[in-house]
C-alpha cells in the first residue's frame, strides 16, 4: 500500500468512528503492531489514541502500514500442565482474578485496582492492565486495499494484546505481573 492508500484506509476508520491495528516502523518499538483509534490526519501525520497506553500519539504516515489478517499468528496450544490453570482462570470474574492475584502481585511490588471492567496494576511508573471492552469494531485492509469490518464481542485486552478467550487473557495478565521491573533489566 502507498502512503495515499494508508491515508485513505485510516480516513475510513476515522469516518466509521472505529479502531484498527497498524504496524508502525518508527517510535520506541519499530515494526510492532499497535491497536489505535485514529482521530485525525494531515498530509504526513496521523493523530490517534493508542489503545495500549490510552495516550494520544502522533505517527508519521510514511512509517505506518495497515495490519491485515495475515499478520495475526495463532498461539501455540498450551502445555498439559497449563490446561488446568486455564480451566480455573476461565471460570473466574475480574473480581475473582483480583482476589486470586493480589498477594502474588504485591510480592512483586504491584498495587492492583479494579474499576469499570478494568483491572490495573501499578508499580512505580510501570502499568499493566486487563480490560473487558464491549462491541469493539475494527476495520482492516489487506495488501490490495480491500476493506473488511470485524466486530468483536467484548474482547479481552491485556497491555494492548487482544484475546478471544478470557482464560488466556487472565493468564497473560498474571504472567505480566511476575516479570521483573523494567529498570531492573538494564
Amino acid at each position: 500500500m502507498t502512503v495515499d492508500d494508508v491515508r485513505d484506509a485510516l480516513q475510513a476508520v476515522i469516518d466509521a468512528h472505529s479502531t484498527t491495528i497498524i504496524i508502525y516502523d518508527g517510535g520506541s518499538a519499530p515494526g510492532t503492531a499497535r491497536a489505535i483509534a485514529p482521530i485525525s490526519l494531515t498530509q504526513d501525520k496521523l493523530i490517534a489514541r493508542c489503545l495500549e497506553s490510552n495516550k494520544r500519539k502522533t505517527f508519521v504516515l510514511s512509517k505506518v502500514r495497515m495490519a491485515g489478517a495475515e499478520l495475526i499468528t495463532p498461539r501455540p496450544m498450551p502445555a498439559r500442565e497449563d490446561m488446568a490453570r486455564l480451566t480455573v482462570l476461565g471460570a473466574m470474574s475480574l473480581s475473582d482474578l483480583l482476589a486470586e492475584t493480589r498477594a502474588m502481585a504485591e510480592c512483586h511490588g504491584w498495587h492492583l485496582t479494579l474499576a469499570n471492567d478494568t483491572l490495573r496494576g501499578i508499580r512505580g511508573r510501570e502499568q499493566v492492565y486487563i480490560a473487558y471492552m464491549s462491541e469493539v469494531s475494527g476495520i482492516y485492509f489487506d495488501a490490495d486495499g480491500n476493506r473488511s469490518e470485524v466486530l468483536s464481542e467484548r474482547p479481552w485486552h491485556v497491555n494492548g494484546c487482544v484475546f478471544a478467550h478470557k482464560a488466556r487473557a487472565f493468564a497473560a495478565f498474571q504472567d505480566a505481573l511476575t516479570e521483573p521491573p523494567h529498570d531492573a533489566m538494564a
